[in-house]
């Protein structure tokens, strides 16, 4: 099945790739492209090794632009699948987790997208993963073991059947970073493809620079971001109630509960509250006013 695989991995510092990394993964997969999203141009350095591009994206429109980018330029080598990465996964957990089990979940051409468990690195709790119904929705807990659908997923160490991602499209670029998986992830489940979590294999992953803070005896985790990316990800939290609430209404609750977590963490436990606040504000206001393609 990794003969069948190509890879993406975006990068913002080229010190996080190494040489010996790179020499494993192109004996491995099919096709190993980087995206290079730093401001400056990274030269392909390793072009004596088999299967690997290095594509400049110079951060145009973000994640949503590089995974774009990406995928577009695989279409010539045709894989089978695409599994996307961070450039922070540790090689040692890629085969570590890519063992047959993980593409057994690809039992038929309607699952779009297999992908394990995460343990965040810093608060070392794994991920929360809802399956929305129209009116309701069912939290997978987060100490489950096995198989089971979901209706969103983080993109890094996800597979996705190639075939499926041409169907489905380009990531929005509008929302440049924030909520893009969770957005292209709806639009899969619209078009009727389903969308599997392996949680019998997790692998460690940072989610920001979170930090934690009590409220009320109870442990909660602020993004601990800056005032754009708060703007952003209040944007992108309007824009995805926008595009798919016609399906699930009941995103109307999912949304706001995150909008009222995300200011409660920036009152509570973040630094430069006031420029935060305002920033958020302003993201709520242009994501109303966003021009989007639902």
């Amino acid at each position: 099945m990794r003969s069948e695989t190509a890879v993406i991995k975006v990068l913002f510092h080229e010190k996080n790739i190494s040489r010996d990394e790179l020499k494993r993964m192109s004996e491995e997969f099919r096709f190993f492209l980087i995206v290079n999203n730093s401001t400056d141009e990274m030269d392909n350095c390793f072009s004596d090794l088999s299967n690997i591009i290095i594509l400049n994206n110079f951060n145009h429109n973000g994640l949503a632009g590089a995974y774009n980018l990406g995928i577009s330029y695989l279409m010539h080598t045709n894989p089978k699948y695409i599994l996307f990465l961070d450039e922070d996964t540790p090689v040692d957990q890629i085969f570590d987790l890519l063992n047959l089990d993980l593409y057994d979940s690809f039992i038929s051409k309607q699952v779009a997208a297999v992908a394990p468990n995460y343990i965040d690195s810093i608060s070392m709790t794994k991920g929360l993963h809802l399956l929305l119904h129209r009116f309701s929705f069912k939290k997978i807990p987060r100490d489950f073991v096995g198989i089971s659908k979901v209706s969103f997923m983080i993109n890094s160490f996800s597979i996705w059947r190639y075939e499926a991602l041409l169907n489905i499209g380009n990531y929005d670029e509008l929302m440049k970073i924030d909520l893009i998986d969770t957005d292209y992830c709806l639009r899969a489940v619209k078009m009727g493809y389903d969308l599997i979590l392996n949680s019998n294999y997790i692998f460690v992953h940072k989610i920001g620079d979170r930090i934690s803070y009590r409220f009320m005896s109870r442990e909660f985790r602020s993004g601990n971001h800056g005032p754009f990316r708060r703007s952003l990800i209040m944007q992108n939290l309007i824009i995805l109630l926008r595009k798919h609430f016609r399906l699930f209404p009941i995103l109307l609750v999912v949304v706001i509960s995150r909008i009222v977590y995300e200011f409660m963490g920036i009152i509570l436990a973040e630094k430069n509250k006031v420029q935060k606040v305002k920033m958020s504000f302003i993201g709520l206001f242009n994501g109303c006013f966003a021009s989007i393609k639902s």
